[in-house]
Parts: structure tokens; sequence; C-alpha cells
């Protein structure tokens, strides 16, 4: 595949190399691969692990950036990707094979991230930022040899800060997150169809989407699949930013010095100051009014998710 296109006006782009990686690069390395949910920290972690020999991957099952690749793919796949550890879908397993080698299309608006304009070549790592994909990681991990780091944020803190955030504005009111999936498997949703159905408010959908995508992960974090991914704590990750990087770095054979103070910075799409405090972390309770608080907890409970509020 070779495709490039280019609109000064509107500044948008779309493009995909045959392979990011160099010809002449000796030494491939594993993928690296960031899943969590939106307003979930995903795009500040990739912004700390990147290096110079990484080729950045950004949101490419994002439906805009999926539909370039296969529209009726895309559809299939779904708005909350999901496939059965034990599945086997061809169509699937062709992409995320090509996604893995940098061998998709890339979609470049305004609001993308500025890594996605590096140089492209002399690359021998992807590293793939992807929100919304976390129940696609048991499948992933079965399939591909690829090295994924689940990043996991309370709840509590994700909503307060989706409800915040202008692109949630409508969530909820015109548009329902759960009628937009319409994927080749449905065991999951079918599964938790209880709390599903029972969503009657913006709180209620957010929390049902922040379960839904996470419930297959936590569940077999006590399991011998858990060694296939790490899950690491944004919480942990705010408190202890250089030890729980070192632990990343040394586990992933990612070559990088820690410098005291220099990941203290907020994210290319972070809205607030960031503060490494448990002021920071604790914020929602501020935002959140009690019944919001309430109607996020039972619907943990529904998932069997209750312990990850304090997370």
């Amino acid at each position: 595949m070779n495709l490039f296109s280019l609109k000064i006006k509107g500044w948008s782009a779309i493009y995909a190399a045959h392979s990011f990686f160099a010809s002449n690069s000796n030494k491939k390395l594993k993928p690296l691969l960031i899943s969590g949910t939106t307003r979930g920290g995903t795009t500040w972690l990739m912004e700390m692990l990147y290096q110079q020999n990484m080729q950045v991957i950004w949101e490419p099952t994002k439906y805009e950036t999926l539909s370039l690749y296969n529209k009726e793919f895309t559809e299939a796949l779904g708005a909350i990707p999901y496939i059965p550890e034990s599945a086997v879908w061809e169509d699937a397993y062709i992409y995320f094979q090509k996604l893995l080698k940098g061998n998709v299309p890339q979609r470049i608006s305004k609001d993308a991230h500025p890594l996605l304009l590096s140089n492209p070549f002399y690359k021998n790592r992807a590293i793939i930022k992807c929100c919304n994909i976390t129940p696609l990681i048991p499948w992933i991990c079965k399939n591909f040899d690829v090295q994924p780091i689940v990043l996991v944020r309370n709840p509590m803190s994700v909503i307060a800060s989706q409800l915040n955030h202008k692109g949630y504005q409508d969530i909820g009111t015109k548009i329902n997150l759960f009628t937009l999936n319409n994927s080749k498997y449905n065991d999951l949703f079918e599964k938790y169809g209880r709390p599903i159905s029972a969503i009657n408010s913006k709180v209620s959908m957010l929390a049902n989407w922040w379960a839904i995508q996470h419930v297959e992960v936590l569940n077999k974090n006590n399991s011998a699949d858990k060694n296939k991914w790490i899950l690491l704590s944004y919480k942990e990750l705010v408190l202890n930013t250089s030890a729980e990087l070192q632990k990343l770095f040394t586990i992933y054979g990612i070559e990088k010095t820690i410098i005291d103070n220099e990941y203290n910075s907020p994210s290319a799409t972070a809205v607030n100051q960031f503060k490494h405090s448990e002021e920071y972390l604790t914020h929602w309770r501020k935002s959140l009014k009690l019944n919001e608080i309430k109607e996020i907890e039972l619907v943990l409970e529904a998932y069997g998710l209750e312990q990850y509020i304090e997370f």
C-alpha cells in the first residue's frame, strides 16, 4: 500500500507507507500497544514512552481512520471492538497483522498528535496508541507477538473528565454509544445486557462504557493471562512516575534515561494543568454529584468491578 493525500485547507491528510520500518533496519522490535479509555491518560503515557526509533500510530481504530482501510470491516468491528479470545476471524487477523507492521492508513487532522508527523524512516518499532480496544487485548495477545500496556484510570475520574469535555456533550442525549455498536461479535454486550438496558442518563451510559471496555481484561487479571499484558494503574503512574516508567523501560527493553521532572507536564490532549498529587487524583469528588457517584457505583457492581472505584 502506498497512499498519500493532503488537503491544505482544513488541514487534513491521509497517508500509509508500505511499511514504516526502514529496509536497512537490522532489528525490528516488538510493537508497543497502549490501550485504555478516552480521558484515561493514554496520550501522556505514549509521549513518555516515545523515542526516536519509534513510529507513532495514533488511534487507528477510530471510525474515521479505520474506514479508510475498509468501511465494511469497520462496521463489523463495531464502536466497542470485541472479539472472543478463541474466535477465528480472518479479516480481523489480516487487519491487525498489517497494523502491527505499520501498514495501515493514518488520518492526520488539526487535532492529531504532533508525533504523527515525525520522520517515518529509520524506525524499527511501532508504538500504537489506541483507546477503546481493551476488550480486544486477550484476542490480540493470543494471535500476535506484541507488548501491550493496559492503562487503567479510576472510572470516577474518567467520567468526571468526560462530563467536562466538549467532545462528550451530546453523549446520552443525541448519541447513544451502545446503539452505535453493530459488531460481528455481540457476546460481551449480551452478557451485560441488564446494566446496558438500564441506561437512563449520560452518567450511566459513560459508566457502562468504561465497564464494558475493562471487564474482560480486569476479570482475567488474576489468571495466567495477566502475564500477557501489563496492567498499569494511572494512579501509580501519577504518584510514582519515574519508578513506573523505569519498570516499563526494563520489561520492554526501552533504552531511555529518566530525568527528574521530565514527565511532569500534561499531555497534548490534557485540558487542565497537570498535578502529581492526591488532590489531582481525587478531584472527581468535587466534580461529581453524590447521585452521580452512586449511579456509577451501581453500574460497576453490575459488572463485578466495584473494587476498581478507587483504583
